[in-house]
């Protein structure tokens, strides 16, 4: 998640094309979406297309997610990213608007649109490029980006669904899904055992008795699950400085020593590295917020 944030403000602080979110989004391949767009192409209705790709957006991506209100005139589905220290980029989320209706359009529907769309763009000149895209009326500079869908659009069936191909798909996602989660049991218990020393320096041998595992036995899990103990000490002391940053009074010169930092510019070079904004910065969005 934090990867991707990076890289679309990076790309903001080059590109001067406000445009830019929707051109990506638009022009997405299919193969973006690995499994899950498999799984919409094969489901029975728009309906279902949205509800199975809530269920799997797991293993695409965990900088947001989808979430519906069913009102007389049909549903509201809103983007609601997760938070983070680094805020998603208004382009980014324009980016996954696009991309969600083509995967619909891949599906079969290449005319499908939606009754409304509300974008967080902000360049009114360029209304007509959005409407031309997603064929509805456009709401610019939402604080609430999505869709609206009617129910008659909701029950369009797909062309090309086939349930015993979705059924397999699902099997197979949800294999998917469970091998994830397996492999981040390893992770979340290591990240517990961290957090209950309250982030004081430890080892993985510490760690692996807490555990009760041996420590080659900690390291190949760890292997397996794709990470290390480094990787995860680290990550654990990053996130709680950014709770502390965003939930205490505490300097960052504070916050570096209570985590161990013997230096505030290794703590603020670490910050900045992890999360591509330095943490005064943090502590001062959250004082604007407050105010």
């Amino acid at each position: 998640m934090i990867e991707a944030r990076r890289l679309w403000h990076r790309v903001a602080e080059l590109s001067d094309d406000p445009l830019l979110g929707l051109k990506v989004g638009s022009t997405l391949p299919p193969q973006a979406m690995n499994i899950v767009g498999l799984i919409a192409m094969h489901s029975p209705t728009v309906e279902e297309v949205g509800i199975n790709t809530a269920a799997y957006q797991g293993l695409v991506s965990n900088s947001g997610y989808y979430a519906s209100a069913v009102g007389a005139n049909g549903v509201n589905i809103t983007y609601e990213a997760q938070d983070a220290p680094l805020a998603r980029h208004p382009m980014q989320v324009d980016s996954i608007l696009a991309a969600t209706i083509l995967v619909l359009r891949h599906c079969g529907l290449s005319d499908f649109a939606p009754d409304l769309v509300r974008v967080t763009g902000t360049a009114r000149n360029k209304l007509s490029d959005y409407e031309r895209f997603f064929g509805c009326p456009i709401e610019m500079g939402s604080p609430h980006p999505g869709y609206t869908l009617s129910h008659a659009k909701l029950a369009i069936k797909l062309p090309n669904a086939d349930a015993a191909l979705l059924a397999y798909l699902k099997a197979h996602a949800d294999a998917l899904l469970a091998a994830q989660m397996t492999l981040d049991e390893i992770s979340l218990a290591v990240r517990a055992a961290i957090t209950a020393r309250a982030h004081r320096p430890v080892t993985l041998n510490v760690i692996a008795d807490d555990l009760g595992l041996g420590l080659r036995t900690l390291q190949r899990r760890l292997a397996d699950a794709g990470t290390s103990f480094r990787t995860l000490y680290d990550d654990a002391r990053m996130e709680d400085a950014a709770r502390l940053l965003r939930q205490t009074t505490l300097s960052p010169g504070e916050i570096a020593d209570r985590l161990g930092y013997s230096e505030l510019s290794s703590f603020s070079r670490a910050f900045y590295g992890r999360y591509g904004v330095r943490p005064h910065k943090v502590r001062n969005n959250t004082k604007e917020k407050g105010r």
